[in-house]
């Protein structure tokens, strides 16, 4: 299992990337913004990162950005017949980055990301499905566009948490309305499910992730999901959504030969700050490849397949101007569906459907 390799992607443009969220700019659980959402399906969509997105289990953090993320880049490249599997996984949880403040980088209860993740996929329905004459929308994807990849999308979305107590895996279902690839999703399973992953849970999804230790409980008895490769070539690949800060840090254990310096792409002199200022960025490891000699910045690059995501930095004015616009639609907003979204789910004593947001009339 250690020639395993890893492909690790950093989520897409969030609210909080582009200072949109409600306490100074920051949201404690922030979505995806409206440039990000329809940059990154065309990102999966470019012939030279197809490749890189077509298998349908992928592992996330604890933090619904990244359920986002893996639904936006595999979901593009799958059919409808395709069921997504989404596992919540251990090790993979961005840093705290203001000491005490968890805004962005802290989980919430399952009961409440589990609506908050329908809401998204309810205003992807809306996006795509019903309002045609966006025109901020349609200068990023047509109206054509938009309504030809909602469809193409899997009918089924599986999020799994860790075991609970009586060690069974646990699973969040999303299915389109009767199976119809032109319906919108509704939460069709949540049924006694315990928040393994959540702000009460070990110290795996609450402190700060480390892909080398991910990489190592995957390929160990631990790992309670079980083996989920795909076969690209003649090598076997785990797809992993995560975050900037532990996939950097990750980069930089690595040495180069130019002065000794670490592979840290957020240094000038290393050259790929293009890489550093996007989302959706991504590189392939595996397991035994930390304690390898000084190597030259082109060769880990190559070694790597490091490849540029979505840039972020040139575009945010564009991001935020979008949000602002298009406010009552925005992930971001003060009020609308996000709001919506915070109220708890918590019937896990019922196996009733719960219904999505678009069986209500909607306010243009």
């Amino acid at each position: 299992m250690k020639s395993t390799k890893f492909q690790f992607t950093r989520h897409l443009l969030s609210c909080n990337n582009i200072n949109e969220g409600k306490l100074f700019g920051k949201n404690f659980e922030p979505g995806a913004t409206i440039y990000g959402i329809f940059e990154t399906i065309k990102y999966a969509q470019r012939e030279e990162q197809k490749k890189y997105f077509t298998f349908n289990h992928v592992y996330v953090s604890n933090l619904y950005r990244t359920w986002i993320t893996a639904f936006l880049l595999y979901g593009t490249n799958l059919s409808p017949t395709d069921t997504l599997n989404i596992y919540i996984s251990p090790f993979l949880k961005e840093e705290l980055q203001y000491g005490i403040i968890k805004h962005g980088n802290f989980p919430k209860k399952i009961s409440i990301m589990s609506k908050k993740f329908l809401a998204f996929l309810d205003q992807m329905y809306m996006f795509c499905m019903e309002n045609k004459n966006l025109e901020e929308i349609n200068k990023l994807y047509t109206a054509n566009n938009r309504k030809v990849w909602y469809k193409s999308l899997p009918t089924t979305i599986v999020l799994t948490l860790p075991p609970g107590k009586f060690g069974n895996i646990q699973t969040i279902v999303y299915k389109k309305q009767k199976n119809n690839i032109n319906s919108c999703y509704e939460l069709t399973s949540f049924y006694k499910i315990e928040d393994t992953a959540g702000p009460s849970s070990s110290i795996e999804f609450t402190q700060t992730g480390n892909l080398q230790k991910f990489m190592e409980w995957y390929n160990s008895p631990q790992n309670y999901y079980g083996n989920q490769n795909e076969k690209r070539g003649t090598s076997s690949i785990v797809n992993i959504v995560s975050h900037s800060r532990i996939m950097r840090a990750h980069l930089s254990k690595f040495t180069t030969t130019l002065n000794d310096l670490p592979f840290n792409i957020d240094d000038d002199i290393i050259g790929l700050k293009d890489i550093r200022n996007s989302n959706t960025w991504h590189f392939i490891t595996n397991e035994n490849k930390i304690n390898q000699k000084p190597k030259s910045i082109s060769y880990l690059t190559n070694n790597f397949d490091l490849q540029k995501g979505v840039p972020n930095k040139s575009i945010r004015g564009i991001a935020k101007s979008l949000e602002i616009n298009l406010k009552s639609y925005s992930l971001c907003s003060k009020k609308g569906k996000t709001s919506s979204a915070k109220e708890i789910y918590n019937k896990t004593t019922s196996k009733k459907t719960l219904k999505s947001y678009c069986n209500k009339p909607k306010k243009i």
